[in-house]
């Protein structure tokens, strides 16, 4: 294979290595990025088993930054009684997935719902909560087994794969919140997923958004390998007309309006790669500095209770930062959610 140029999977047009070594999530791997200037996917190689940097990440993952708002999320639904609603206001991901099940759904009771990926098993119990009737699958039996412990029987331990063959047709929607960027063949695994979607059925599908970023930034995604993809709206055009799907994206303007939100892509624009969040051992690296972003982080929060100030206090910060250097979120922010409904 020719390690400057591979092919497409989502298009099949060639692609153009951006980075030759990547650092890896976990020291000391390095990785290949390439992207297709055809459907502005960006992709990483090679591709290596990752069982057990799951299982190091899980270790320490209430610590882990990316990874610890999903214990702090699984705890605090247990005391709101909105659970949606909380977790809407706190992650434009979630405000995406209530958003379209809001456009999608006329009848609760009688649409059947999976979350594919169910992890930790907050959001299908916050959907639960809301009256939907829905179900959490996921490949991780320790996962199903700990969300069974936390929410209830909402949930089953199976493969996708597997689920496919033996309940084609079963479910109105499926669920697929930062899924798909860790799929190694996204295409194959969708094709599954549509094989489980009654005729009509929809798949609501959230990831990090390529869209949003200027053509120059090489990635800014979670580091491979915990992040194989990193797609853009035209990616899912793409597969939609691959799986013959019909495809619409969700506009977060209302979501942003309430919710001011910027990236700083300043490192991504000088080509700075982040550091490796594991050691060679999966312990976590540099834990004091963390714990130092995370106690300005808890100030900023506590601000935040009050939306109005919290906009006025980041619009403020923004001001003195580089025009080049800063997105506004709007229409898209960091997150795309997409809806792929079954035509035949």
């Amino acid at each position: 294979m020719n390690k400057k140029e591979l092919k497409c999977q989502i298009c099949g047009e060639n692609t153009n290595l951006k980075h030759n070594n990547y650092i890896g999530y976990q020291e000391p791997d390095k990785f290949r990025i390439y992207h297709c200037n055809n459907c502005n996917t960006a992709s990483a190689f090679p591709r290596v088993d990752t069982s057990l940097l799951y299982e190091n990440i899980y270790n320490s993952g209430n610590r882990v930054p990316g990874y610890h708002r999903y214990w702090k999320y699984a705890s605090m639904i247990l005391k709101v009684s909105k659970p949606i609603n909380y977790l809407s206001k706190n992650e434009s991901t979630y405000w995406g997935v209530n958003h379209a099940l809001n456009k999608i759904v006329d009848n609760k009771k009688k649409t059947k719902i999976l979350e594919v990926g169910s992890g930790m098993g907050y959001l299908t119990f916050s959907l639960k909560m809301a009256d939907y009737d829905i179900i959490g699958l996921d490949i991780s039996k320790t996962a199903v087994e700990k969300a069974i412990e936390n929410f209830g029987n909402h949930y089953q331990y199976a493969d996708v794969y597997e689920f496919s063959e033996e309940k084609p047709e079963s479910a109105d929607i499926i669920i697929l919140t930062e899924v798909i960027e860790h799929i190694e063949e996204p295409v194959k695994f969708l094709k599954a997923l549509k094989k489980i979607l009654k005729p009509g059925g929809s798949l609501i599908i959230t990831t990090p958004n390529k869209t949003t970023y200027p053509k120059n930034i090489i990635w800014a995604s979670d580091s491979p390998p915990v992040h194989y993809w990193w797609f853009a709206e035209k990616s899912f055009k793409y597969i939609a007309d691959i799986l013959n799907f019909e495809i619409s994206f969700i506009d977060f303007t209302n979501h942003f309006k309430k919710n001011y939100m910027s990236i700083d892509i300043s490192k991504e624009n000088q080509n700075i790669t982040p550091l490796p969040f594991l050691n060679e051992v999966g312990q976590l690296k540099d834990e004091s500095k963390k714990k130092l972003g995370g106690y300005f982080a808890g100030i900023l929060r506590t601000v935040g209770q009050v939306a109005l100030i919290k906009n006025i206090y980041l619009k403020v910060n923004d001001f003195f930062k580089s025009d080049n250097d800063i997105i506004v979120c709007g229409k898209r922010g960091p997150v795309l959610c997409v809806i792929l409904k079954k035509i035949d």
